[in-house]
């Protein structure tokens, strides 16, 4: 063989060897260039929360509205006046007229024991209401005894007795009743409920009354009752 074709070989056998090399080469850099070219993958997306709109049915029953209430106030008539006796022997008593209040009239000097006293509005009106709300003046005789009912055969009394005389005028009426030497008894002894509720309202106006200035101020009694 001549040393032509010796060198021809030899460059053929040069080049399969750079070719057997540089081939894997640029495999491997066609593939990472494919790569970096395509698309990447997204991450997964939650899925969209779907929201459901609800409609309640209407209420069958209507709203009614809030019932009015009607206040009543009552109003102290313009010729309204009262007087009031109780007590043991009926020694105390009150006229709203003349302003005439008196402690006792068992005393060395009992004028030492009267004063005069003008109640307040108020003080009237809270009285008209027990003489017109709590009870009813027209519904009693002219003289009542609360414990011992008519024609009974039971009869209660005490020594000393109490007397005790309400009377009173309003929108030109008069109304008055009169319980005259009765027992002195609580409440309880009463044969009928008209005669515990005359009583209740007597009481009420008479602690009004001594509860004022004007009686504080009188002298204390001079003579008391066993």
């Amino acid at each position: 063989m001549s040393k032509s074709s010796n060198k021809t070989i030899s460059k053929r056998n040069t080049a399969l060897l750079l070719i057997a090399i540089l081939l894997p080469i640029l495999i491997v850099l066609s593939s990472c260039s494919s790569n970096d070219s395509g698309e990447t993958e997204s991450a997964p997306q939650a899925p969209s929360a779907s929201t459901t709109r609800i409609t309640l049915p209407k209420s069958r029953y209507t709203e009614l509205p809030a019932p009015s209430v009607t206040t009543t106030r009552t109003t102290l008539p313009d010729d309204f006046s009262f007087s009031i006796t109780w007590g043991i022997y009926g020694e105390s008593s009150y006229d709203s007229r003349s302003g005439e209040l008196v402690k006792t009239k068992n005393a060395t000097t009992p004028s030492d024991y009267i004063t005069k006293l003008i109640l307040t509005e108020n003080q009237k009106l809270t009285i008209y209401k027990l003489l017109t709300e709590d009870i009813d003046l027209s519904l009693y005789p002219a003289y009542y005894d609360p414990f011992n009912a008519p024609n009974t055969d039971i009869f209660i009394a005490s020594d000393p007795s109490q007397t005790i005389r309400l009377s009173f005028t309003a929108n030109g009426h008069t109304r008055s009743v009169g319980c005259v030497n009765i027992a002195v008894a609580g409440m309880e002894e009463c044969y009928e409920k008209k005669g515990e509720d005359l009583l209740k309202v007597a009481l009420s106006i008479s602690e009004l009354l001594m509860d004022t200035e004007e009686w504080k101020t009188l002298p204390e009694y001079e003579f008391f009752y066993d």
